[in-house]
């Protein structure tokens, strides 16, 4: 909830991707939606994402607080968190 709550703060619109099918289907394109086979491991990037974030000072320190457990954690797999990815491709029907 912590990154939709501070990219929605900054007018981004976190559920885009969800939306996104049904929007470009609207239009006449023909829209396949295909969901990503691999799964690799967290990159420590993440924390820098959020962190660029206006986050609240109650986001912050929760951010600091998973970033602790994150590094406690051994093995890769243990952080990862069901997050599914999908392409969409669309396509001017023929």
């Amino acid at each position: 909830m912590l990154w939709r709550t501070a990219l929605q703060r900054i007018g981004a619109t976190p559920s885009a991707g969800r939306q996104l099918p049904s929007l470009l289907a609207a239009q006449g394109l023909r829209v396949e939606v295909s969901l990503l086979d691999t799964l690799t491991a967290p990159q420590p990037e993440r924390f820098a994402f959020l962190r660029s974030l206006p986050l609240t000072a109650v986001e912050q320190n929760q951010l600091d607080e998973i970033e602790r457990v994150a590094g406690g954690l051994t093995r890769p797999w243990a952080q990862i968190a069901h997050l599914p990815l999908f392409l969409i491709h669309a396509t001017q029907p023929t």
